[in-house]
């Protein structure tokens, strides 16, 4: 038997409110990194916006940053 089938049938085994809990546990998980996710790439597209020029023409044209620039133009906080 395949590690994958007996973890199936072990699942399949576990009383309802077991099975339940790691249902709601797996939910959570996945919209935490949903939530995580979209909070990266709204970083990443402030950065970019902030430093388009730094992007397009090179070193001089960097913009200083500090971590409260982002978190104000993301609402993050």
């Amino acid at each position: 038997m395949t590690p994958h089938l007996q973890q199936a049938i072990r699942l399949l085994q576990m009383p309802t409110f077991e099975l339940e809990a790691h249902i709601q546990e797996a939910r959570w998980l996945i919209k935490s990194l949903e939530v995580r996710n979209e909070s990266l790439l709204n970083v990443a597209k402030a950065i970019f916006m902030r430093q388009s020029k730094f992007l397009d023409e090179g070193e001089e044209k960097m913009w200083p940053m500090i971590l409260k620039d982002i978190d104000t133009a993301i609402a993050m906080h």
